[in-house]
């Protein structure tokens, strides 16, 4: 949470390419008072010219076992670009098809500049491994499983709420209202 950048809304992104996880944390994130991220014509049209016609289950990215580091790295451009998301969630599931640091690369290419917040799990990885280094390196906290990764989101959430309601003013007071003095002396 330390390395948190600003957060400015409770939607997030879930981009995985392991449909199930993907399914799970989006249920961890609806319980937790979060929301996922809806996605505008155009962020849709271009997800699918990167992805196919079927990347979308429920407002979850799912590339699919076979997703390229090309993929995660355009995927993520085109998430940038959308205002309706307000962080990002990657969740990369070990498949032989793509080297879990060919992803953290593609990742940490991408985000390592970006003002938005971005959280990583990539699963079944040495939390000391290359994949955690060159992500936490661009800014980018990991977490071993996709429920802690929405839950470090979902504190977020809550503390930016909190921190909205102590900048709260108060109602003003009324133009025509004087205090009672001589009731404040008895």
């Amino acid at each position: 949470l330390a390395r948190s950048r600003p957060l400015r809304g409770d939607r997030l992104a879930n981009l995985t390419n392991g449909g199930s996880v993907g399914m799970m944390a989006a249920d961890t994130l609806l319980a937790g008072g979060g929301k996922l991220a809806e996605f505008a014509d155009e962020t849709r049209a271009a997800l699918s010219g990167v992805l196919g016609p079927n990347w979308l289950r429920d407002n979850i990215i799912d590339m699919g076992f076979d997703a390229t580091a090309g993929h995660y790295e355009q995927t993520l451009r085109v998430l940038l670009k959308e205002p309706g998301v307000n962080a990002i969630l990657i969740i990369h599931v070990p498949f032989a098809t793509v080297p879990g640091v060919e992803a953290a690369k593609a990742a940490a290419t991408v985000l390592g500049k970006t003002s938005r917040t971005v959280l990583a799990c990539f699963m079944g990885f040495d939390q000391s491994g290359e994949e955690v280094r060159l992500l936490t390196a661009a800014g980018i906290p990991t977490y071993e499983t996709p429920d802690k990764a929405v839950g470090a989101f979902v504190h977020l959430v809550r503390h930016r709420r909190n921190q909205e309601l102590l900048m709260e003013m108060p109602a003003s007071l009324p133009t025509d209202f004087y205090p009672d003095l001589d009731a404040a002396k008895a």
